[in-house]
């Protein structure tokens, strides 16, 4: 069973552009540490958050319990799975062209070059981008076989990517958080 958190914040004063990395680093923490201590009835401390962060992995009632983190401003998506999982997040991004060549394979370069309309590019640039890191942060060293997920919020320029070793079973939380 894979859980996924999507939490909207909505802070009290305005964050600059400059500190939105650290704001959302900040509170993916917080919500990472909220989440589990009520879901699993434990309490995490700081240094505990930072190892999970680190290896993307902890030790729960359940057995061994994978995590993925994911911001955008102002969202911040945490995903739970007993499974190695990765989660990507994007909302509101614009591409002009296709960026980082590299990054994509030439069957996908090619599909996304064939978009009849700018927005359609655009769409399946963030689709397979979202894909592409997903794919990335669940990748493991044995080798499993990796199986992705699409979630596609509101409209074209929401999605949200999942990719798991394990069954998959998706269960999407939204929620919004008042922040200081």
């Amino acid at each position: 069973m894979t859980l996924v958190l999507v939490a909207k914040l909505y802070p009290n004063t305005a964050v600059s552009r400059r500190d939105k990395i650290s704001f959302e680093r900040k509170y993916s923490r917080h919500l990472l540490k909220t989440v589990v201590s009520a879901l699993f009835d434990c309490i995490l401390y700081d240094d505990e958050v930072g190892e999970i962060v680190r290896t993307r992995r902890f030790e729960s009632p359940i057995g061994p319990t994978y995590v993925s983190l994911a911001h955008k401003y102002p969202f911040i998506v945490v995903a739970f799975d007993t499974s190695p999982i990765g989660v990507d997040y994007e909302c509101g991004r614009k591409f002009g062209e296709i960026p980082h060549n590299s990054f994509f394979s030439y069957r996908q370069r090619r599909w996304i070059a064939a978009a009849p309309s700018d927005n359609e590019r655009n769409f399946r640039i963030l689709l397979e981008w979202t894909r592409g890191e997903a794919v990335y942060k669940c990748s493991t060293k044995d080798g499993l076989v990796v199986r992705s997920v699409v979630y596609l919020g509101d409209d074209a320029d929401n999605i949200l990517s999942v990719a798991t070793t394990g069954p998959t079973r998706l269960y999407i939380v939204n929620i919004l958080l008042g922040v200081e």
